[in-house]
């Protein structure tokens, strides 16, 4: 999914508004304010998303009929199975465990 200079636009909008709303004691204004740019947020993501999956069904569709079965089907196991984040632990020397976060190891 391609997240771009208008999705990011978007979810600045929303935050800022988010936060505004929190400062001015919830006031109806801005609660409506806010619930307007969290849709238009929204919309943009799923817009973008729903172009992005066009793309690679596209993409699969060509696989498909230049009879390359094997990327084809990675490509199809891909979109049926969702993302499962990986947590990475390991030991010191002392023993005590650490899990990797991203790119660092943090003590547990």
């Amino acid at each position: 999914m391609s997240f771009d200079d208008e999705c990011q636009a978007a979810t600045e909008d929303k935050r800022k508004a988010y936060r505004k709303m929190q400062q001015g004691y919830g006031t109806r204004s801005l609660i409506e304010e806010y619930n307007e740019k969290r849709r238009k947020k929204k919309t943009i993501h799923k817009r973008k998303k729903n172009e992005w999956m066009n793309v690679e069904l596209e993409n699969m569709e060509l696989l498909r009929k230049q009879h390359e079965c094997r990327k084809f089907y990675k490509k199809i196991n891909m979109a049926r199975k969702q993302f499962k984040p990986r947590v990475h632990i390991c030991r010191n020397e002392d023993g005590s465990l650490k899990v990797m976060n991203r790119r660092y190891l943090t003590d547990v």
